[in-house]
């Protein structure tokens, strides 16, 4: 071609130089002048191959999936015997959390129960603590050192060591039984009674249907006292709504020999105008400076309001067989009046009962003098000629227990309160700080 033809249609030559670069890679400009439908049908064409491999890969994983899935329903159904043991586990299971719930609440229920009980045991050393500090301010030779003597003899045994001090001077108490309950009040705590019973007598030669007559009656009533606690007699010890002081109500039941009178007496118990005289204090003056024989000066006890008759009381009796008297006051015999020791002189209808200190053998009881040849002085007045020996004496006193818990926000009590057992009122402790072999030792 000639330079002047190929400057002369030099324009025409766009397309051959669009597709040169595009032939080279240098083309900014990607086109295509095919017409649309044909270059979609070819575009569509070059991927067929794609859609092919990504169908097929398609139907194989539905394929694994169903194959999976049949695999699975073998599995299943062949396992079905390990579900069925898997499912009973599982509810023996599920029964014993049940059931170990419910012992759970059941162990709950009976420890609470058992705690309760227990509680009863939390201060049981209180009360036996409150016997021995009564029991250790009877008369002993600590507190009367002017009758060691006596209260050594009387320890050994020895009749006539014991016999060497006259009756009436001789500074003892017996104590035969005690009383007591606990309260949160002690204003109105009730005091308790003697373990009073009347000794019945019969005719001489009868003695040992008399002794099984006296076992039965005061196996009777041992036997009503074991059930007085739950009597509306009984003493009250309920909580109160505005609880004050608590402690303790007790009833004393005590013999002494001291004493000419029962005036005597009670110098020997609660002398008066000797608070500054240790030396000289009673029983009851000395539980009423309990303070002052311990040694930090803090006894748990207090004696409460002993100026208060409400609060505080003693009975002096004399021992009479003719009236009744507490158990544990010595032994009882039969005498006769003018006794020669034959036959004709021990007629029945000159017998008489006497109650006998069983140490020394002395007469207890009020007696009727006799001349001497036996026979009972004539009546004065009316009245046989009698001689006092020993008394008996109820002694009710109220302790404040300094450390008591605070009562309870809503008890529930008896409404007859909480009386302790009575001590056995045979063989009596006695004061002298020791014993025979039937009376136990109280040198405190």
């Amino acid at each position: 071609m000639s330079p002047a033809k190929f400057h002369e249609n030099v324009s025409d030559f766009g397309v051959v130089y669009g597709l040169a670069l595009q032939g080279l890679g240098l083309a900014r400009i990607e086109s295509n002048l095919l017409p649309r439908n044909i270059a979609r049908s070819m575009a569509w064409a070059s991927k067929g191959r794609y859609f092919v491999t990504a169908a097929c890969m398609l139907l194989a994983v539905t394929l694994l999936c169903f194959a999976r899935v049949g695999w699975g329903w073998m599995n299943y159904d062949k396992e079905d015997l390990t579900r069925q043991k898997a499912g009973n586990i599982f509810k023996e299971m599920d029964d014993l959390k049940q059931d170990k719930a419910q012992a759970q609440d059941v162990a709950e229920e009976l420890s609470r129960k058992i705690d309760k009980v227990f509680d009863t045991f939390d201060y049981r050393e209180v009360l036996a603590q409150l016997y021995e500090t009564i029991l250790s301010k009877l008369p002993n030779k600590e507190h009367h050192p002017d009758q060691a003597k006596l209260y050594d003899a009387f320890a050994r045994g020895d009749a006539k060591g014991v016999l060497a001090f006259p009756r009436n001077q001789r500074k003892q108490i017996f104590l035969t039984s005690m009383q007591s309950y606990f309260t949160y009040d002690l204003d109105k705590g009730q005091f308790g009674k003697a373990d009073a019973w009347r000794t019945q007598r019969g005719m001489p030669g009868m003695e040992g249907m008399e002794e099984g007559m006296e076992d039965y009656m005061m196996e009777e009533y041992l036997m009503m006292e074991e059930y007085s606690e739950f009597s509306p007699f009984a003493p009250m010890g309920g909580v109160p709504a505005e609880a004050k002081k608590a402690g303790f109500v007790v009833t004393l039941t005590c013999y002494s020999p001291y004493g000419k009178d029962a005036a005597e007496l009670a110098r020997l118990i609660d002398p008066s105008g000797v608070k500054n005289d240790p030396s000289k204090w009673g029983f009851v003056t000395r539980l009423a400076h309990l303070d002052d024989y311990v040694e930090d000066g803090n006894s748990p006890f207090e004696l409460y309001k002993k100026d208060d008759p409400a609060q505080y009381g003693i009975e002096i009796h004399k021992v009479n067989l003719d009236e009744q008297l507490p158990g544990g006051i010595g032994v009882q015999e039969v005498r006769y009046y003018g006794d020669e020791g034959t036959p004709a002189s021990r007629r029945s209808d000159n017998a008489y009962w006497v109650i006998l200190d069983p140490l020394t053998k002395e007469v207890m009881n009020e007696q009727i003098l006799v001349d001497e040849k036996g026979r009972p002085l004539q009546p004065y007045m009316g009245k046989p000629v009698t001689k006092v020996n020993d008394h008996w004496f109820l002694l009710k006193l109220k302790f404040v227990w300094r450390d008591a818990p605070e009562a309870p926000a809503a008890a529930v009590m008896s409404p007859y309160g909480m009386p302790s057992p009575v001590i056995p009122s045979s063989p009596a402790p006695s004061s002298s700080g020791g014993g025979r072999n039937s009376i136990p030792d109280m040198d405190m």
